[in-house]
């Protein structure tokens, strides 16, 4: 039997009061595989959302041995750190996994693929991994949970933000205090059950921040001997390339796209330090231009995205290509909250899942 798990990335969940982090790709990819003649059982995993990587490995390690037997064949896609994830479950340190039962298991992982995953890091991290990032990094999720759920932007706590960030100069340069209050604002619209809830998500997140200091650059150029690939497993990565912000662009003049830009400062490679060692020019002919250091999905630099077989590259950022883009004809809905600007749309989630599973079609058997 073959399966599919589906890893989420930092600050990720399964589902949260019935908000699910895969619900559009998991539709999609099912239904991709079985036109390929893939009968495969898709788990998405629930993870711990900022733990270590080897915390996060252990719980996916975990999964897999509770939803599968010794002979079934497993196929991991990770979005964002949920390809790291799955690295160090394949790697020299996977052994170790679920106090050593992963050990005998290992054979059974047939491909991993990163989508939009920080392979060689995010210097975004470098700011969330603060006290005060923390707390922005909490309401970016809370703004992504109300478009999901909610179906629209909590659009006045989020100007509060942005107006409180110009007047500092920055995202780091807002009081705590304020923060607070957005955040609250933001929680207004929730009802208690589902508040209880996320109260409780974050609370986890509290219990353990590790996994942002891994992810700066530095972080996982320490890890490189536990991200060692396993030469029976297939590693293959999706990359994307969101839109760099304009001053005034026509149409999103509004506060998610106001967002995006801050988020885009932060996301690329500073100038002071080199970019990851990946060839930028096989990226060039579906981006229409050669990525730069600066260049990003608006989390994850699109050089740092690329490892083991580049099987679709994208303009889109770290969002659309889960189905958070403006679609709402779809069912359910699909709805845009980071709005970069990117075009990404139905044809572009589709192409680029669609190359997902016929990787994963094509390891079948193997």
């Amino acid at each position: 039997m073959q399966h599919v798990f589906l890893v989420p990335g930092f600050f990720g969940f399964s589902s949260i009061g019935g908000m699910r982090y895969f619900t559009h790709v998991h539709a999609f990819l099912a239904a991709s595989l079985r036109a390929r003649g893939v009968d495969a059982q898709l788990h998405e995993v629930a993870t711990l959302p900022t733990a270590t990587l080897q915390r996060r490995a252990g719980r996916l390690a975990e999964a897999i041995l509770a939803r599968t037997g010794p002979d079934d064949a497993v196929h991991v896609v990770g979005h964002s750190t949920g390809g790291l994830d799955a690295r160090i479950l394949t790697g020299p340190a996977g052994a170790s996994l679920a106090d050593g039962r992963w050990a005998a298991r290992r054979g059974q992982v047939q491909s991993v693929i990163g989508v939009a995953s920080p392979h060689a890091g995010a210097p975004v991290a470098d700011f969330f991994s603060t006290l005060q990032g923390e707390r922005v990094l909490h309401l970016l999720s809370l703004f992504t949970l109300h478009v999901v759920r909610l179906g629209s932007f909590a659009t006045e706590p989020a100007n509060l933000l942005l107006a409180a960030a110009s007047k500092a100069g920055s995202l780091d340069g807002v009081e705590a205090g304020l923060l607070d209050d957005v955040r609250k604002g933001v929680l207004a619209d929730f009802d208690a059950g589902r508040r209880d809830e996320l109260q409780a998500f974050f609370r986890e997140v509290r219990a353990d921040r590790s996994l942002l200091l891994q992810l700066r650059p530095a972080g996982i150029r320490a890890l490189r001997d536990s991200l060692v690939e396993d030469p029976r497993v297939a590693y293959a990565s999706v990359v994307l390339m969101a839109a760099r912000p304009r001053p005034n662009p026509a149409g999103l003049l509004d506060v998610s796209h106001r967002l995006y830009r801050r988020l885009h400062r932060l996301a690329g490679w500073p100038d002071e330090r080199p970019p990851p060692a990946t060839d930028p020019r096989p990226l060039s002919p579906r981006l229409g231009r050669t990525p730069e250091p600066c260049d990003s999905d608006g989390i994850v630099p699109t050089l740092a995205q690329v490892h083991g077989r580049l099987l679709h590259v994208d303009r889109g950022d770290h969002l659309d290509v889960l189905g958070y883009f403006d679609g709402p004809g779809s069912r359910p809905p699909h709805v845009d909250w980071l709005r970069s600007g990117s075009a990404y749309g139905r044809p572009a989630f589709e192409a680029t899942w669609s190359a997902v599973a016929a990787f994963i079609a094509g390891q079948v058997g193997c």
